[in-house]
């Protein structure tokens, strides 16, 4: 037997440790099935971008702003020299940047020039001098030369009605000594784009963890200048530390507080790893056989799955507090094994309902769950007995005697006891159709302080603190994406008129235009010219150049530009525009190209907005969290079909094993009304569910089931003349379990995790009901029913 437990317990902790976990919270969700939207989770460097600002303390944190960025962007750019996992950073637009979008924009210039900004130009020829003054004025202060070479080439500043005042960025961004700052000026800022999704936990902790590294060091560098970083790898690294945090402080505080307990009160330190020895194998167990299916789980559930450990816990109490009582082995598992194994039985198959949703997450942990708790049973059953001395019935009599006291109250003989409680279950089970689901993602994740605090100084300064949403236009081509696109910005627009989005920038219908267009755009170009506009403006020019003590001669090359032959081209694929620039504006993934349109809109009205817009064909909100809301509705239909599942299964097992339908439904009792209970309850505290505390509800059906087990097996063995003890002797088996797990849970509704929060209060909720119904109208409905109904308990 040792070689057995020796060589099992090796096997099952190779393959366990190389178990890789993700944290991507989308896995409570099944994948859509529209082409459309399953965009939004695929890895659009828009949707993944970090955003660093650098924020000056003083004045002297000001005057080396720039200094300090270039500093620690190269500096995290080298140290991505061997992992490679920014794909490129854009905090500066250097003067060949700048010069060579220039360029481009003279090669094609009547690409960009729409049909409707030729009424405009006449009316730059009527201002002609006014023009060539503010021009002499700039070439005279120009230092580069690069003013003076756009003066040349549009001395009438036709460029004012072709491209928008807020220029390349789109944002509202502005330029200082090449590099960008906030639209308000006094911050610098910076953005980095990761060559994955922000779904890649292991790949965010590593990035996310060296950008934290290099602001530490550069605290002591620049201490004027303080860095915040915030973005969507940023956040799921945040999410994933608060549940590993969470999860460990629930595991060590709950176990040392269990475990000094336990150990008072049995007089025994050998208690505790003869209980955390059937949990190691069980988790070993469960990470192992999960291992060789799949390879990996969701983090999430493995740290729900710190409660349901709790159930294992009950397990060994039952078996090890029995034998302080008996203290021989074989009559330990004569009377243990038969409700250890029903219970485990039952709870189980409350677990493997689990695998019948669609919900990836859910699926984990019901398969882990189920693994668990198989484990750490057989382990009881099969390995700790002989880990028990025969003979040793230590106990503590004082901590015995109150625990005795507590269980020997009249729970199911006093009336006024069972009169509040058949009142409370009546309105709660009244109030229980009012509990309300929230399909919301975004208010199970966590959200660290500092990170919140980057996004708002964000908005401040960028956006005039209103929020920024991404939209996006698809196509197969960049063509019928720019085509569908029209169709994005038309109702985005019709937004903005009726004040439900305060404005939305349209830099990609400027920059990037069909290649039919472009051919209708150089055919009015060239027929504008002709129709005597060139000579006009060669004498406009040229007299206003005069007058300005110009030489006329400096601007050949505008009216060279006037009647050069032009050609459709594809700025996307022209290399013009650096690549974190050029991703805000279009990017491609797989087989599609998106077209992005950047909208400022308050927060109250981002719902309506993403709707509005979404219903538009071939559309794209780019927020994972917005296509999950209907997703998320039919998890929780699943769900409720799986938990239908599992208490028929429940049941027909209780049946099978009590062999009687009555004693099968009073053992059925406390696990139904306990589920109603707690949405009655929730329903009148104003508590909601979420997909993460609904699969508590799990949890409560297998501890319910198992507690009144355990007592229906006492109540039957009393009933059939055996020895009457066994009740009390499960009951304080019952009564450590209850302490166990009710410590699991309160230590849980101090987590950070909203969502581990919350498994706390439904938990607590259904412990609580479990208990009291398993205790009072259990054994008072048994022995109603023998007394009036003379009905036969059934055998052990």
């Amino acid at each position: 037997m040792g070689i057995l437990l020796g060589v099992s317990t090796l096997v099952f902790l190779a393959a366990g440790l190389r178990m890789h976990y993700e944290e991507d919270i989308s896995k409570l969700v099944p994948s859509s099935d529209d082409s459309e939207s399953e965009l939004a989770f695929n890895s659009l460097r828009v949707k993944d971008k970090i955003f660093l600002q650098f924020v000056p303390r003083n004045a002297d944190g000001e005057a080396v702003l720039c200094d300090c960025v270039d500093s620690f962007m190269e500096s995290l750019v080298a140290q991505d020299s061997t992992d490679r996992l920014i794909a490129d950073v854009l905090y500066r637009l250097d003067a060949a940047t700048a010069l060579g979008a220039l360029d481009y924009v003279l090669d094609h210039l009547p690409s960009f020039v729409d049909t409707s900004a030729y009424a405009k130009f006449d009316k730059r020829l009527e201002a002609a001098d006014e023009a060539m003054a503010r021009n002499r004025a700039a070439m005279m202060a120009d230092e580069t030369g690069s003013v003076t070479q756009m003066v040349t080439m549009d001395p009438l500043e036709l460029r004012k009605d072709i491209l928008p005042a807020e220029g390349l960025t789109g944002n509202g961004f502005t330029l200082k000594d090449g590099h960008l700052f906030s639209a308000t000026g006094g911050t610098a800022l910076a953005f980095l784009s990761p060559v994955f999704s922000y779904q890649n936990s292991q790949a965010c902790e590593t990035l996310v963890g060296r950008i934290e590294r290099q602001i530490q060091s550069f605290a002591d560098t620049y201490p004027d200048v303080r860095v915040l970083v915030h973005g969507a790898p940023v956040r799921s690294v945040g999410n994933a530390r608060a549940i590993k945090k969470d999860l460990l402080l629930t595991i060590v505080i709950s176990l040392a507080a269990i475990l000094l307990v336990l150990c008072l009160s049995f007089r025994s330190f050998r208690m505790v790893w003869q209980i955390l020895l059937p949990l190691s194998y069980g988790t070993a167990f469960a990470l192992a056989v999960l291992f060789w299916i799949k390879g990996s789980m969701s983090l999430m559930a493995f740290g729900i799955c710190a409660v349901v450990l709790g159930v294992a816990i009950s397990y060994c109490l039952h078996l090890l507090i029995h034998h302080r009582f008996v203290g021989d082995v074989e009559q330990l598992l004569r009377d243990e094994a038969k409700p250890i194994c029903l219970g485990c039985l039952t709870t189980v198959g409350a677990f493997l309902g689990l695998l019948f949703t669609k919900s990836e997450l859910l699926r984990d942990f019901g398969i882990f769950a189920t693994l668990a708790l198989l484990g750490s049973t057989f382990f009881v059953l099969v390995f700790l007995p002989h880990f028990l001395k025969p003979g040793d019935t230590r106990k503590n009599l004082r901590i015995l005697g109150l625990v005795d006291r507590i269980n020997g109250f009249p729970y199911d003989r006093n009336p006024l006891f069972l009169s509040i409680l058949t009142v409370f279950i009546i309105v709660a089970i009244a109030f229980s159709p009012r509990v309300e689901f929230d399909s919301d993602l975004r208010h199970i994740g966590y959200d660290a302080p500092e990170m919140l605090e980057a996004q708002a100084l964000y908005a401040a300064q960028n956006f005039g603190g209103l929020t920024q949403r991404y939209y996006a236009a698809a196509g197969t081509t960049l063509d019928e994406a720019l085509r569908n696109h029209r169709n994005v910005r038309a109702v985005i627009d019709s937004l903005v008129t009726a004040g439900e989005a305060v404005s939305g920038s349209d830099i990609a219908s400027l920059l990037f235009v069909p290649e039919d267009v472009q051919r209708e755009r150089i055919a009015a170009w060239q027929q504008w010219w002709a129709e005597g506009h060139l000579d006009a403006a060669r004498k406009a020019v040229s007299a206003a150049a005069r007058r300005q003590g110009l030489d006329p001669d400096l601007f050949r090359g505008f009216y060279a530009m006037a009647e050069m032959p032009y050609e459709p081209d594809n700025l996307y694929e022209s290399g013009i525009i650096p690549e974190g620039l050029l991703s805000n504006f279009v990017e491609e993934s797989g087989d599609r190209y998106l077209i992005f349109s950047p909208v400022r809109l308050r927060e109250e009205d981002r719902d309506k907005v993403d709707d509005a817009i979404a219903a538009v064909p071939h559309a794209v909100v780019i927020d994972p969290i917005y296509y999950t809301g209907n997703l998320v509705d039919l998890t929780h239909r699943d769900f409720n079909a799986a938990l239908l599942i599992s208490s028929l299964f429940v049941l027909v097992v209780l049946l099978l094993s009590l062999r009687r339908i009555w004693t099968a439904l009073l053992a059925f009792l406390p696990m139904a009304l306990s589920w109603y209970v707690v949405q009655g309850v929730m329903a009148m505290t104003g508590l909601e569910f979420n997909l993460i505390n609904i699969v508590i509800s799990t949890f409560i059906f297998g501890i319910g089931v198992d507690y009144s087990i355990f007592v229906m097996q006492g109540l039957i063995a009393g009933a059939n003349g055996n020895d009457d003890r066994l009740l009390n002797w499960h009951k304080t088996a019952i009564f450590f379990s209850a302490f166990v797990l009710i410590a699991v849970i309160v230590v849980l509704l101090f987590a950070r995790h909203p969502a581990i929060r919350s498994i706390g209060y439904c938990s607590l909720i259904g412990m609580v009901t479990t208990i009291l119904i398993s205790y009072s109208l259990q054994p008072f409905l048994f022995r109603w029913l023998q007394r009036h109904l003379h009905l036969k308990a059934g055998s052990r």
